[in-house]
């Protein structure tokens, strides 16, 4: 057992150590007799803990404390009331705040949005964020109060400079009871190296201004890990002043990419001596509307992106740099190797039989390089871990295809999810995933061994359309384009048999055989439960129609990733067709329907976007019932719209009914100036497949 002199000793030096470190401080000293003293702890001693409260001290012998709670204050020095504060900024804004007739459809206006970022001497940069909201609705008061950054750990350092709301006259300051340090990766132990700061500004209502800053330093010049400085420029609240500022060293030249900024955006540069100072501006940006089918937010926001300046020459052998260390297999995966190809007389044989391996063995971890770093594990630390994320599977199966004596080369690829990617910023930060490319033939493969449920020519949506660089091979420094998968590559083909009976009762069954990222959807059930699976199942034949009833189901091919897979499924529905008087019968043909609820807006302001483009097929015959003709079905549709196409038609046959479909989206972006002519297309297209069929009884 301690003795309290020893505990309460421990206690006063730690107390000591934070003291020391704290700029500002609310702590509260619990005494063994269960008071809660507030205030703030001035010294601590071997004898005791003085605290200030109320404009006095007084000294607490540590024999009647039981804990010192010392509370860290990210509070502006010397600004305890409205009256003040001297930022002149924060001052306008509470000496003519907004009210909410100014912005009818916005929660939240944004003042300022301040970036700034000083790259040093001594290779490093710290950038520091500024921003002054004001909330004018209810529904923006949580999202105005809570904010998130994120950076690397040992790479980075994360920091708050303020944090505060002010009401009338009273400030509110962050402490850090309310800062919550975590790791955004930690379910992935391998790959734990992006953590966040989370903060919740006190006191947030509506008519709150909050005013807060932070920071992250980053090392600059480190080639495993690439400094970029990048700033968005408009939001889903509408911005006042955007302002986005590097100041460097005069002998440092800079690349700098400048991508969808308005026409009266301030671009200006100052001399500083040994310094230089850009300068990017922004005013009066007004609120991203939420639209069905928007592009991921980076690829709409105007932005500014700068990089120490580089060749892609000189990016890539960096990179090859760094890789090269890492290409010995080791025994064990050069026996794995053997193994695997064991047999094989092709070199496309033994690329799939490779691909196989790594996707299916080796657990994908989705983290990606700028979340984790751009330096691949080894490929004996992969093998033996059995874990890879967006660089190490890739990079493990170019080791071993290597080690089985084809010619592979490594590239980094960019994410559609991110910024555009820009030729004229020469940087590894603009990737996030490693790809293998391989020329079998006079064609060249593009392998990207993450999901086990992807078969090895295809290629994930996210990763479709984008640019690359080849880091090691004999393409080295070059960039790339890995195109996006052509629409027959991607959909499911569906038929459908089916049999109507003279009560209305309709049987049958369904063949489904997709490809690309619906054949990944499918495959992923191998690793459901039972009962998901059937549930699963259950929901596709209500949709055909709330009273259906399922039958039966399975999946071929379900664990075998060498061939496509195909799904099967029957069901029954009881008085699917209406009768009426006069001897008629009447249904609209199953699985037909398509939905218009996409293009429900009259107007758009940002293009509509999809990941991959799809080819959808359908063929569905039905044998009608004896002693019933068919008395009317829908002509033929042939209907084109900007980037897609379908065409449907009926064809009646004895004793029976024939409907085929094809539904092609060649497009995986519109324009909002053709949304207009894209939504008269899709609503034809609902409308189509509203209409009925009608049986007389003969």
């Amino acid at each position: 057992m301690k003795r309290p002199g020893k505990r309460l000793g421990t206690l006063a030096a730690a107390a000591l150590a934070a003291l020391a470190c704290a700029s500002a401080r609310a702590d509260i000293v619990f005494t063994n007799a269960g008071a809660e003293l507030s205030g703030t702890v001035v010294r601590i001693d071997s004898a005791a803990v003085v605290l200030r409260a109320d404009g006095r001290e007084t000294s607490y012998p540590l024999s009647r404390v039981l804990k010192i709670k010392l509370v860290h204050v990210f509070g502006v020095p010397g600004e305890k009331t409205a009256a003040d504060i001297a930022d002149p900024a924060l001052k306008a804004v509470l000496k003519s705040p907004a009210t909410p007739a100014d912005y009818p459809d916005d929660g939240s206006v944004i003042y300022l949005d301040d970036k700034s970022c000083d790259i040093g001497t001594d290779g490093r940069a710290a950038c520091a964020r500024h921003v002054i909201q004001l909330v004018l609705r209810e529904r923006d008061k949580e999202s105005a109060a809570n904010e998130q950054f994120d950076y690397l750990d040992k790479i980075q350092t994360a920091s708050i400079d303020w944090a505060r709301s002010v009401n009338g006259d009273a400030i509110s300051n962050l402490d850090d009871t309310s800062v919550e340090e975590g790791s955004e990766n930690s379910q992935y132990p391998d790959y734990d190296r992006l953590k966040s700061l989370k903060f919740a500004v006190p006191d947030v209502a509506t008519g709150t201004v909050v005013d807060y800053q932070y920071r992250v330093e980053s090392p600059v010049g480190v080639a495993t890990q690439p400094f970029t400085a990048a700033m968005q420029f408009r939001f889903f609240e509408p911005v006042v002043l955007a302002r986005f500022t590097v100041t460097s060293p005069k002998g440092m030249p800079l690349d700098i990419a400048e991508h969808g900024l308005s026409k009266d955006a301030i671009i200006k540069t100052e001399d500083l001596g040994s310094r230089v100072r850009r300068i990017w501006e922004v005013r009066d940006q007004p609120s991203f509307k939420r639209e069905n089918d928007m592009p991921p937010y980076s690829r709409i926001a105007p932005f500014v992106e700068v990089a120490p300046e580089a060749t892609w020459a000189q990016v890539a052998a960096n990179a090859a740099k760094t890789i090269a260390p890492q290409l010995n297999p080791g025994p064990d995966v050069s026996a794995q190797t053997a193994e695997i190809i064991k047999g094989k007389t092709t070199d496309a044989a033994k690329a799939e039989a490779l691909y196989n391996w790594v996707a299916q063995t080796i657990d994908y971890e989705p983290v990606t390089m700028s979340d984790y770093g751009y330096v691949p594990k080894s490929p004996a630390h992969i093998f033996a871990s059995k874990v890879g994320n967006a660089l190490d599977k890739p990079f493990l199966l170019f080791v071993m295809l290597r080690q089985a004596g084809l010619k592979p080369q490594l590239a980094y690829l960019a994410d559609k999810g991110d910024f555009p990617f820009e030729k004229s910023l020469p940087s590894l930060g603009q990737f996030d995933a490693a790809a293998v490319l391989l020329d079998i033939g006079d064609r060249r493969l593009t392998l990207i061994p993450l999901e086990d449920n992807r078969r090895w020519q295809e290629t994930p949506p996210w990763l479709q359309g984008v640019h690359g660089l080849v880091v090691f091979g004999p393409d080295q420094g070059k960039i790339i384009e890995n195109p996006l998968t052509p629409a027959v590559r991607e959909g499911e083909a569906a038929r459908l048999s089916l049999s109507l009976s003279g009560k209305g009762t309709l049987r049958g069954s369904e063949t489904i055989s997709p490809l690309g990222e619906d054949q990944a959807s499918w495959r992923a059930m191998k690793d459901w439960k039972k009962q998901d699976v059937e549930h699963a199942f259950q929901q596709i034949v209500y949709g055909i129609h709330p009273g259906a009833r399922l039958v039966g189901y399975s999946i071929d091919g379900l664990n075998d990733p060498t061939r496509n897979l195909v799904v099967h499924v029957s069901f029954a529905v009881r008085n699917y067709a209406l009768t009426a008087s006069g001897g008629y019968m009447a249904f609209r043909m199953p699985s037909t329907s398509n939905s218009a609820a996409d293009v429900g807006r009259p107007v758009r302001e940002e293009p509509m976007f999809w990941w991959r483009r799809s080819d959808d097929k359908k063929n569905i015959s039905v044998s009608l019932p004896k002693g019933w003709k068919l008395y009317y079905a829908p002509p033929p549709a042939e209907l084109t719209g900007p980037g897609a196409s379908y065409r449907a038609s009926y064809a009646p046959g004895p004793g029976a009914l024939t409907y085929s479909s094809a539904s092609t989206r060649q497009a995986v972006e519109i324009p909002p100036e053709e949304y207009h002519r894209y939504k008269a297309f899709r609503e034809a297209v609902a409308r189509y497949a509203e209409k009925w069929i009608v049986l007389k009884k003969s």
